[in-house]
């Protein structure tokens, strides 16, 4: 799997499916699923101290938590 560096944008809606993160950049319209989401954010939060917060979505979906 290519890797995938994710910057925190105002854009980007992040959610948490099981332990699949899906990341919707709102810029580039794209969709990213990642095996171990649990572990990237746990990453995410180690790193840059950001406490990315997940919010349910149905998993035929988008993946873009309804506003």
């Amino acid at each position: 799997m290519p890797g995938l560096h994710l910057l925190p944008t105002e854009s980007a809606r992040i959610s948490l499916v099981g332990h699949t993160l899906i990341v919707v950049d709102g810029d580039l319209k794209s969709r990213h699923e990642l095996i171990d989401g649990a572990q990237l954010l746990e990453t995410y939060r180690d790193l840059f101290g950001i406490d990315i917060q997940t919010a349910p979505v149905n998993p035929e979906s988008t993946g873009v938590p309804a506003d």
